[in-house]
């Protein structure tokens, strides 16, 4: 998946949140081979397919060649990925795409169904950016599959989360409702809010999509203030997509009533935000989404009793 910012805070995104680095089982590169790895990196071949577009990390190119040698498949997928992961950064989908599929037959070779799935994954991101929305769907319904046959939570909340983003990208609105739902659901029994915060916004995208801007604005802004709580800002990548959302939304109830619904959002416990993302209110397409907001908030405060007290705890 995509590579974490060097800000001081972590960036989230929905790709590498849930992963954590597994520990090659294979052997370990040595102190004094990452120094010769050091001097190696003047010999690369400047032709190298990879080293065009990685070249600020050649020494994992090295260590790649390394991996290698002393027959560590684990490590070789790993430095494919990361490798991988910069080319993506830079743009280069077609070479991501590649390092990425030979990271995958690496780990589809070694039967490690749990790093197949984080490959599959890193696949979909790619699909994604190059707007091949269909085969990000296939690649992200295996790695459910996968969790799913692993009884990971937190990665099968995640793979929920992917699908719902491609079926909002895609017009399949009510499903997607459904897989942030069971994705939201999921998190909240695992106590993970930063999980939460994505299916939370995915919530609020399929308000929007359905014709309800105040509802979406309601919750995006209960996700906002969630991220601020935990120091957890979208990556800058996703950021862009987010903000244009928050435009149509503003655009469709105008700039006071998105920000009567924005603040109700950040007003309520972060328990509240969940049990009306997960409800029905004013959640169906409308025939006229012309300025919901002030209506649907004040139609859930009557019937779940939230006033949204600025000094409620999350």
């Amino acid at each position: 998946m995509r590579t974490a910012s060097k800000a001081p805070r972590m960036r989230a995104s929905r790709h590498a949140w849930p992963k954590t680095c597994a520990t090659p089982t294979g052997a370990l590169v040595s102190s004094a081979l990452r120094a010769d790895a050091q001097l190696l990196v003047q010999s690369v071949a400047p032709a190298d397919a990879v080293t065009k577009v990685a070249s600020p990390c050649l020494l994992d190119l090295a260590r790649q060649k390394f991996h290698w040698e002393l027959d560590d498949r684990h490590g070789v997928a790993l430095t494919l990925n990361g490798l991988a992961n910069l080319a993506c950064a830079q743009g280069d989908y077609a070479v991501a795409q590649s390092l990425h599929e030979q990271g995958l037959a690496i780990n589809r070779g070694l039967g490690d169904r749990r790093s197949v799935a984080i490959s599959l994954v890193n696949l979909g991101a790619v699909a994604e950016a190059r707007g091949d929305r269909l085969a990000a769907r296939a690649l992200y319904q295996e790695c459910l599959e996968i969790f799913r046959e692993l009884n990971e939570k937190v990665g099968i909340a995640s793979s929920l989360i992917n699908l719902g983003v491609v079926a909002v990208a895609l017009g399949e609105i009510p499903h997607a409702q459904g897989l942030y739902q069971e994705s939201l659901a999921m998190l909240r029994e695992l106590g993970d809010r930063r999980g939460i915060a994505f299916s939370l916004e995915g919530l609020a995208d399929v308000g929007l999509a359905s014709g309800c801007a105040g509802r979406a604005a309601c919750i995006w802004g209960a996700a906002e203030r969630l991220r601020e709580e935990i120091s957890s800002p979208l990556a800058p990548f996703e950021r862009g997509r987010y903000l244009a959302q928050l435009a149509a939304a503003r655009g469709a109830l105008g700039d006071a009533d998105f920000a009567t619904a924005w603040e109700k959002g950040r007003a309520v416990t972060l328990e509240q935000a969940i049990d009306y993302a997960m409800s029905e209110d004013d959640a169906r397409p409308r025939d006229h989404p012309t300025r919901p907001g002030a209506r649907l908030v004040a139609n859930h405060e009557k019937k779940h009793g939230w006033r949204g007290s600025t000094t409620s705890s999350r």
